[in-house]
């Protein structure tokens, strides 16, 4: 229903007349609670040429509370949804209630994926839900047809249905999507940058090895190429300045290193400490990015205007990493370059294992943790594994360390999901009294002094808990034809491929 401006970053209206400002409700039922007012376009429609209206917002927020659907990520935004009132007189309007102030209510409900009732539930099973998600009569189960469909193949690469300006056409494993401009679309005469559709049609090709898209760059079957590697980025420059031209911009996405807290060694701060001091940043930044990048420092991005300016990070310092060692207990007392200690009565090495999936990316990361770890007694282990299984055993906890990425949106941040001891999402298994209860504070605080304020204690925390190694937040790197007139946004991905135009199109305009 709206997303945040590619080059303002400020939020902006899609599919509704005006972004909604919190209402706060001083009595009746919902006393204590906030509320917003929407509407939704006159002219939005569905591909089916339908209006688009408050029984959709209310099949999505029942579809996502439902259990039974795949959206764990999503569920807890809405969890304090307590009311959704549409107008009798216009289903086009309708009020979203939640129970108290929550830090990201509106972000919630105005960006997450709206779905049309009539294409993903045309049979109407989600009826007999009510607005928790939950059934209204015990006795009638939720339909397994629908419910297979929209976690499954069917819903997510077969029949895909939504109002912006282009049509899912095709996707073919390994290879490409295809989608084509709409014909006849609703919002093709507008200004705004999400319902724009310059190309007749976008195909976002898959090509898992990097030479291979370069060669398929130079030879024209592709306009734009992004996450080049700092090599290719770098030699290219050097070399095609007449057929391309190069480009960076500073996404907020950073990567760290997970560790699992409560395994047996690494439950110990003064490791995580000593493993962080081994792991050199610095020059991961010069070596895999050609410079182009920041130290992450702590939970938040340095593009977000409340990072605590206070944290100066983890320092590459080999000399500290050894005394927090000591500090624990480590000592290398048979003289063969990794430490030991004592732990339940039996003696371990200070052995670790790093998962690794395909990446070569995380592959040279821990490459480089390993090389400055082994150095002051650790000893390291590179495992390779299937994605599938990496991932569920991640969730599980079955790993010690794993390379991990962040990316945001810029909008404010909620920690709960990835950071409260009960967060959903919380697979570093990092757990603070203290830091959940500013997390909890946070969800509640709209006054933006007092966001501030506790996003800077919870990145102390962080900084002092050492629950995760941050590293470093790349610059993506574009390669463009000069055939495309394209412009890049700190918004993930980077840009917004319906708004290029080509020479020949610029030209005519």
């Amino acid at each position: 229903m709206a997303d945040f401006d590619p080059v303002t970053l400020e939020m902006i209206p899609i599919l509704i007349k005006e972004i909604p400002s919190p209402q706060y409700l001083t009595d009746g039922p919902y006393q204590g609670g906030i509320r917003f007012d929407l509407e939704f376009l006159e002219d939005a429609k569905w591909d089916n040429g339908s209006e688009i209206t408050a029984k959709d917002f209310l099949f999505t927020l029942k579809t996502i509370r439902n259990k039974e659907i795949e959206s764990t990520a999503w569920r807890s935004f809405f969890e304090k949804i307590v009311d959704v009132k549409i107008d009798p007189e216009n289903d086009k309007k309708f009020s979203v209630i939640f129970s108290e102030p929550y830090l990201l209510a509106r972000e919630a409900i105005v960006t997450a994926n709206l779905y049309p009732k009539y294409a993903y539930d045309p049979n109407n099973a989600t009826d007999v839900l009510d607005l928790n998600g939950e059934l209204m009569d015990t006795q009638i189960p939720l339909d397994s047809i629908f419910v297979k469909n929209f976690n499954g193949v069917k819903h997510s690469r077969e029949e895909i249905v939504g109002a912006g300006p282009y049509k899912f056409i095709e996707w073919v494993t390994d290879q490409y999507v295809l989608l084509e401009r709409k014909e006849n679309y609703w919002g093709k005469n507008s200004s705004n940058p999400f319902l724009q559709a310059k190309p007749s049609s976008l195909i976002f090709k898959i090509i898992p090895d990097e030479v291979t898209a370069l060669t398929l760059l130079r030879s024209g079957e592709i306009d734009v190429m992004g996450a080049v590697s700092s090599a290719n980025f770098e030699a290219s420059k050097t070399k095609e300045t007449e057929q391309f031209n190069f480009a960076t911009t500073q996404l907020i996405r950073y990567y760290y290193l997970m560790l699992n807290n409560e395994d047996e060694i690494l439950s110990d701060v003064n490791v995580r400490k000593a493993l962080a001091h081994s792991t050199n940043v610095e020059q991961m930044i010069v070596n895999f990015e050609n410079g182009l990048g920041i130290k992450q420092k702590s939970l938040f991005h340095e593009l977000k205007s409340y990072a605590n300016p206070n944290i100066k990070g983890m320092d590459y310092d080999l000399d500290l990493a050894r005394k927090y060692l000591e500090k624990a207990g480590w000592k290398d007392g048979d003289n063969d370059g990794v430490l030991e200690k004592e732990i339940d009565g039996e003696v371990k090495q200070l052995e670790l294992d790093v998962s690794l999936s395909k990446s070569e990316l995380g592959k040279n990361v821990s490459l480089m943790l390993k090389e400055g770890a082994e150095q002051v007694g650790f000893k390291i282990n590179l495992v390779s594994k299937a994605g599938g299984q990496l991932r569920a055993d991640v969730r599980e906890g079955n790993y010690q360390i794993y390379t991990a990425s962040v990316v945001q949106d810029p909008n404010n941040d909620d920690p709960y999901n990835r950071w409260h001891s009960e967060g959903p999402r919380n697979y570093t298994k990092f757990s603070n009294k203290n830091f959940d209860k500013l997390t909890e504070e946070c969800r509640v605080t709209l006054d933006g002094q007092r966001l501030k304020e506790l996003y800077q204690e919870m990145e102390q925390i962080v900084a002092d808990d050492c629950p995760v190694i941050f590293l470093y937040s790349p610059k993506e790197r574009f390669i463009l034809s000069k055939n495309l007139e394209a412009k890049l946004s700190p918004k993930r991905p980077g840009y917004l491929a319906n708004t290029f135009k080509t020479r020949a199109v610029f030209s005519e305009n």
